[in-house]
């Protein structure tokens, strides 16, 4: 599919740019999806899985992607976090420029928690609609009806999302800055930073850790 991508014209542009790991960033793939550190970790710890075919959420994906992203979630969770409780969250644009995404392409962000997140509360301060039990059927029906979404998923399957609209960009990092007092959580003003820089370098010596198990 040609289309204008960041994901999939312009990957590893703006590792190279700042002087950070580029292709070699990459601490799992399969034939469908990787995963590398975010370009500007909120925390340590912040990876995206991302598909290699260009699809505009996981709710549009086909079936063996799902189970690649599925496997992949399971790769973080057990080889890199060791069972510490992870936070996947996507914005499900299945339609360009909403659910809050910057780049409609499918990818799933994670980070680790430490402390309890209450998800919920701070999506409904923003959200009218009622969370839906996820699974691979639920979340397709989004692609089905063009509905836009959000998804989360703490405890292992355990996984929910919100029917949505607009909302702002970049709310999955909103939300973290909230609750974990992050200074700053707009990525295209972190990146550059050397201290966004130092994250993404020990986000990816995790990811490499658990690389070598």
């Amino acid at each position: 599919m040609k289309c204008d991508c960041y994901f999939c014209d312009r990957l590893f542009e703006l590792n190279k740019e700042i002087g950070v790991a580029s292709d070699e960033a990459i601490i799992y793939q399969d034939s469908n999806v990787f995963i590398i550190p975010d370009i500007a970790p909120v925390v340590e710890g912040h990876f995206l899985i991302v598909t290699k075919t260009h699809w505009n959420s996981f709710a549009n994906v086909d079936d063996d992607t799902y189970t690649s992203l599925e496997r992949a979630k399971e790769y973080l969770r057990h080889s890199v976090f060791k069972n510490k409780k992870v936070l996947f969250f996507e914005h499900g644009a299945v339609r360009e420029n909403t659910a809050g995404a910057c780049i409609d392409h499918a990818h799933m962000h994670i980070i680790p928690i430490s402390s309890d997140i209450d998800i919920d509360k701070f999506i409904t301060n923003f959200v009218s609609s009622k969370k839906i039990k996820v699974n691979k059927y639920s979340i397709q029906k989004c692609a089905k009806d063009n509905q836009p979404y959000l998804f989360y998923e703490i405890e292992e399957n355990s996984q929910w999302y919100y029917p949505v609209e607009w909302l702002p960009h970049q709310f999955f990092r909103m939300m973290v800055r909230y609750h974990f007092s992050v200074a700053q959580y707009r990525w295209g003003e972190q990146y550059m930073t050397d201290k966004s820089k130092e994250l993404f370098t020990s986000t990816l010596m995790l990811g490499l850790n658990g690389l070598k198990k």
